[in-house]
């Protein structure tokens, strides 16, 4: 969390106004194994650290020894060669596609794909709602003010639509 840094992480951040009204829509990137964010967002990824639409407010921390890409008693530096070199085989071929929301490609398929080349936990099909859904009911929050930017909207949003209802 220091730093932005999650080693061997999914993050997710909002996208305001859509998460205000749909609390389990954001942002997604994947970390290698030194914390680094990757996040796609059409183009190539450059792996800069951060995210396109704000600082991460939560993750999901990711075993490496899950990884069925190499040997779980491998050692440590070679577990991390095998969890980059998927990131960056992943990174690459996201580099020449289009970005398309909801029935096309978009961040969260590229870290579905990226777990895919990995088969971590021994899955080859992960997607978008899965992603999704585990990241909403199993990420951690990275602060209090995470916590904040994450529901004050929908809170607000929904307490203006229960007073407008019931009045």
């Amino acid at each position: 969390v220091d730093n932005d840094r999650y080693p061997y992480s999914i993050v997710w951040t909002p996208i305001h106004p859509i998460t205000w009204a749909f609390p389990f829509v954001g942002h997604m990137g994947i970390c290698d194994s030194r914390g680094v964010i990757y996040d796609w967002m059409g183009g190539p990824i450059d792996g800069r650290g951060e995210m396109g639409f704000g600082r991460p407010t939560r993750y999901v921390r990711l075993d490496p020894r899950a990884a069925r890409c190499c040997d779980a008693a491998a050692p440590d530096a070679e577990l991390r060669r095998a969890w980059d070199a998927k990131l960056d085989g992943a990174c690459a071929l996201y580099g020449s596609r289009l970005h398309c929301m909801l029935f096309g490609f978009d961040c969260h398929s590229h870290v579905a794909t990226t777990l895919d080349a990995l088969r971590y936990r021994g899955c080859c099909c992960w997607n978008k709602i899965v992603l999704a859904a585990w990241v909403f009911f199993c990420g951690r929050h990275v602060s209090w003010s995470a916590v904040a930017q994450t529901w004050a909207g929908s809170i607000v949003l929904y307490l203006v639509v229960l007073l407008v209802h019931f009045t």
